[in-house]
């Protein structure tokens, strides 16, 4: 792994717990530190359950108000710290860089997400 990586899948799929349908097939990315990636798409298309597969679940920012978002996302930043956030709330997008959005039968794609900060961080697959 390169050192500059953060966060990096090579080929993953999962299935949802005791179940042998597949949320999402063949996911593969690799972001630098500091990239903010958004994940999304709808419900019950395998979006908590891929943070949770890759061990990073933490939902903090679903019960704050936007103050608080901003302020929490500005930290990170500030900190260089890559996320991941699962989206619901279209306040948060300027804070991404990449929108990684999952598809109910498991397919996926990844897109820049403009920001008014210059410098979004993907390294493709």
């Amino acid at each position: 792994m390169n050192s500059d990586i953060a966060i990096e899948t090579s080929d993953v799929t999962y299935t949802a717990p005791n179940s042998s349908i597949k949320l999402c097939i063949g996911l593969n990315f690799s972001f630098k530190q500091g990239t903010n990636v958004l994940v999304t798409g709808a419900s019950g298309c395998g979006k908590s359950s891929l943070l949770r597969v890759i061990n990073v679940l933490d939902e903090a920012t679903s019960q704050v108000g936007f103050p608080m978002e901003r302020v929490l996302y500005e930290k990170c930043a500030s900190l260089n710290i890559t996320l991941l956030s699962v989206g619901h709330r279209d306040s948060i997008r300027k804070f991404h860089d990449i929108e990684l959005n999952i598809e109910i039968g498991g397919s996926w794609s990844l897109k820049p997400i403009s920001r008014t900060e210059p410098g979004a961080c993907f390294v493709p697959p």
